[in-house]
C-alpha cells in the first residue's frame, strides 16, 4: 500500500495519534542526518484510502521539530520528554505505532511504525492536530467569581484552563505554568478596575 521503498533501519518511538510523537533512539539533535531522513521519509507517507480504493498522497500534512515544538508547548524541563519531531496528519488520519524493536527494512521506516487507520471505532475523535475542525475547542467556565458572558469568542489555550482554575480557586502551587490566566469571563477579583476583562 506505501508506494515508496526507503528501506530506513533508524529506530524510533511513536505516541499514537493523529498529531503522533516521535522519539528517536540516542536523542540525537534536530540536525542530525538520520532525523532528517525520516522527517522527510514521514513527510512523504501516502496509504490506501478504505473508501475509495486511491492511495492517498499528502497524509502528513506538516512537521515540527523542537523549535516549532517548543512555540507549541511542547517541551518540558526534561530534554527525553521532548519528541524528535512530531506529524500533524490529514484530520482524517490517525497513526498507531506497530513494529519490533529491531527494524527490518519495509516500505518507509515510518510505515513500519505509523500506520494510518481511518476505520477504527476506538475513537470519538481526533485531536492535538493543527486543522480548524480539530485545534478549535471551546471551555466553559461557571461558578463563583465567573461574569455570565454567554457564549464568547474569547481566545484561549489548553494550557490557560489550569492557571485560569488557579485563579478562581485562590490557590497557588510552584509548577511552571505555559498558559495564562484567561481575565475576560472573571468576575472583578478585587484587582485594578477593568483587570478581569469588565464592561
Amino acid at each position: 500500500m506505501i508506494k515508496t521503498q526507503f528501506g530506513d533501519n533508524t529506530l524510533f518511538t511513536v505516541h499514537s495519534d493523529d498529531a503522533p510523537t516521535v522519539y528517536v533512539q540516542g536523542n540525537p539533535g534536530r540536525t542530525d542526518s538520520a532525523v532528517r531522513t525520516l522527517e522527510r521519509e514521514s513527510a512523504a507517507l501516502s496509504w490506501l484510502n478504505p473508501y475509495t480504493g486511491t492511495v492517498e498522497n499528502g497524509i502528513t500534512q506538516a512537521l515540527a521539530d523542537p523549535v516549532e515544538e517548543n512555540t507549541l508547548h511542547m517541551v518540558t524541563a526534561d530534554p527525553m520528554r521532548t519528541p524528535t519531531f512530531t506529524l500533524f496528519a490529514d484530520p482524517n488520519w490517525f497513526f498507531f505505532a506497530t513494529g519490533g524493536a529491531t527494524p527490518s527494512p519495509c516500505a518507509t521506516p515510518a510505515a513500519c511504525a505509523f500506520i494510518p487507520a481511518r476505520t477504527s471505532q476506538s475513537f470519538a475523535w481526533n485531536h492535538g492536530d493543527i486543522q480548524d475542525e480539530i485545534a478549535s475547542t471551546w471551555v466553559g467556565y461557571v461558578g463563583p467569581g465567573v461574569r455570565n458572558l454567554g457564549t464568547s469568542d474569547v481566545w484561549t489555550d489548553h494550557t490557560d484552563v489550569r492557571p485560569t482554575m488557579l485563579t478562581l480557586l485562590g490557590l497557588h502551587d510552584d509548577y511552571t505554568a505555559d498558559g495564562r490566566t484567561v481575565v475576560q469571563p472573571l468576575a472583578d477579583l478585587g484587582g485594578p478596575a477593568n483587570a478581569a476583562g469588565a464592561p
